[in-house]
């Protein structure tokens, strides 16, 4: 009718969590979705497409989570060994199998032998208050630990209890550790002879 406003009802916010593999990737993946601002996850095209059949039940999974997440949803990543980082809100989800965009290099993901991975990107805004800067993240304290993990997929919803259980650890500063850079990350070599 005329004169009448339309509401414009904005749908709650999911919330997600998404690992972020530190440990398993030669080089610093998470300084690059941290300064890139994004997340993402894996199975490159043509063998693992967004849409159409698949027998993996993995990939199976975690397509349907990708197809779910809107603009405007939080994401918190998880850097495993209980660590996460800040949160994030989500502003463009690029994981059409045409928008693929690495963020792990040729064989730097350790015992995979894709020519990149890692690049179905989730573009994120990360929130700078009370949130650890760059090179830092929250480790979850142990008595604040579930008896589980704190995802066992590549991307998960989580409740809005445990969101906001996840928001207050890494919002606590005396969470915060320093991160190790990729040269850290590698193990010395033997001395010869």
């Amino acid at each position: 009718f005329p004169g009448t406003k339309v509401p414009t009802h904005r749908p709650a916010p999911s919330y997600w969590i998404v690992i972020c593999p530190v440990p398993k990737v030669r080089g610093d993946v998470w300084a690059l979705w941290y300064r890139e601002n994004c997340v993402a996850a894996g199975w490159p095209p043509p063998n693992w497409s967004l849409d159409g059949p698949s027998q993996d039940v993995g990939w199976i999974y975690a397509r349907n989570r990708l197809k779910e997440i809107r603009p405007g949803d939080k994401v918190i990543p998880f850097l495993l060994k209980w660590r996460i980082g800040p949160v994030g809100t989500v502003r463009e989800v690029r994981v059409a199998d045409a928008q693929w965009e690495k963020t792990v290099e040729k064989h730097c993901y350790i015992g995979s032998t894709q020519e990149s991975d890692l690049g179905r990107r989730i573009l994120v805004t990360w929130e700078l208050t009370d949130m650890p800067p760059e090179g830092k993240c929250a480790l979850v304290p142990p008595d604040q630990r579930p008896p589980g993990w704190l995802a066992k997929h590549t991307i998960e919803n989580l409740p809005v209890e445990e969101f906001q259980r996840l928001r207050a650890v890494v919002s606590n500063r005396s969470n915060w550790i320093d991160l190790p850079t990729a040269n850290q990350l590698r193990k010395p070599r033997k001395p010869r002879g």
